[in-house]
């Protein structure tokens, strides 16, 4: 693995890392109930996982517990 094709695959993971990491730890605290960390949680994942070219199939919905729990 040559060093362009890991700067190309980790770059954009660690921008939307600090990105959404920022978010979520200047407006957090001030959002009721920490509603900017988790919509900061919820879009890292989902970018993070159409970044890295991973299909989410979700299977057994039924068995999700309830809010507040964060699934990626």
């Amino acid at each position: 693995m040559d060093l362009t094709s890991v700067v190309r695959q980790w770059a954009p993971f660690v921008g939307r890392t600090v990105a959404f990491g920022t978010v979520s730890l200047t407006l957090g605290p001030l959002t009721r109930d920490r509603r900017a960390s988790l919509w900061a949680m919820r879009r890292w994942c989902q970018s993070s996982a159409r970044g890295l070219n991973i299909d989410i199939d979700a299977d057994g919905l039924e068995n999700v517990p309830e809010a507040p729990f964060v699934y990626c």
